[in-house]
């Protein structure tokens, strides 16, 4: 039974991995043409740009660009981050994928030959390994790591970074406070 699902991940990750490759590669191609529509590096009125404008950015580009605008971002990014999440999705869908393929065969394998106590310790220091590894992870990379999240509308807080500025006074009136109370004359 185990032996013939792993045969089916296998045949998935034989038609997955082109499929993955050549949805990478379209994306790039349209996000290059995308941004060369954008910084008018391509006239806006040639007929590539209007099938740009009218087939593609509304159901691949738009919606990162809304993301990235709430954020805080440039429009014109939109098309390389919108790259970015193919080729990331892609590679987590194919590993994802590998991991379940892979744990199934060492499944497999300790039913075959009657060691799953080793299975089980394997496991068990896996998910240590994993715990004392992922509360660091964030901090390897420093801002880098977070920064895609925070374009997508996620941050450190769990909310979104306009719901924590809504909290505090809008930064113009914190500076003019600040200049008032410097420039305020003296009252003898």
């Amino acid at each position: 039974m185990l032996a013939s699902v792993v045969g089916l991940l296998n045949l998935a990750l034989a038609v997955l991995r082109p499929a993955v490759f050549l949805a990478g590669a379209l994306t790039a191609i349209v996000a290059a043409g995308s941004y060369a529509v954008r910084t008018r590096r391509l006239s806006p009125f040639s007929p590539i740009a209007r099938f740009l404008r009218t087939s593609v950015d509304p159901w691949l580009i738009a919606p990162m660009e809304r993301r990235i605008v709430r954020a805080g971002g440039t429009p014109a990014a939109a098309p390389w981050w919108t790259l970015a999440a193919v080729v990331i999705g892609g590679l987590l869908l194919l590993s994802a994928i590998e991991f379940v393929r892979d744990q199934l065969t060492q499944m497999v394998f300790a039913s075959v030959t009657g060691s799953l106590l080793g299975l089980i310790i394997r496991w068990t220091f896996g998910v240590l390994q994993l715990a004392l590894f992922a509360p660091r992870g964030g901090q390897l990379g420093g801002r880098l790591a977070v920064f895609p999240l925070v374009a997508l509308g996620f941050s450190a807080h769990g909310a979104h970074p306009r719901a924590i500025a809504a909290d505090r006074p809008p930064l113009r009136h914190a500076r003019r406070d600040r200049a008032d109370r410097l420039f305020r004359p003296a009252i003898p």
